[in-house]
């Protein structure tokens, strides 16, 4: 593994990089738990929904649909209540792939859809998805 990334450096953004490096799981779910519990300190809804979609993806990875799905709603509930369609498009996507992996592909389907055409709703945004 990489060099050691200094304190100060947001736990979520250190989640991100050590994720980008190729470690284990386990190291990402303790960055982004810590991320989680910062953002519910700084009581900052946008990065808790961020992490918590964060997570979600990383316990499916793990076979934890259960846990996954329990967080992406909690993640998508934040992100509709700040307007944030990037997040809860992000969260639509692994909720969509927690139904498909469980077999329930009209569920997945839904989700995947919801998660393409939300941005264009909200074309006002950057991270609009297009025309």
């Amino acid at each position: 593994m990489g060099e050691a990334l200094p304190s100060h450096i947001h736990p979520l953004r250190k989640a991100l990089d050590v994720a980008s490096a190729g470690p284990t799981y386990g190291q990402s779910r303790v960055y982004l738990t810590e991320a989680l519990d910062l953002s519910r300190r700084r009581l900052d809804p946008g990065d808790e929904a961020r992490a918590l979609t964060a997570l979600g993806a990383v316990d499916l990875s793990v076979g934890e649909g259960g846990r996954a799905i329990t967080r992406v709603t909690a993640a998508m509930a934040l992100s509709r209540r700040l307007f944030n369609g990037w997040v809860t498009s992000m969260a639509l996507v692994v909720l969509g792939l927690a139904h498909q992996f469980e077999g329930r592909n009209e569920e997945a389907l839904v989700c995947f859809a919801g998660a393409q055409t939300l941005p264009r709703r909200r074309a006002d945004r950057v991270y609009s998805a297009g025309p």
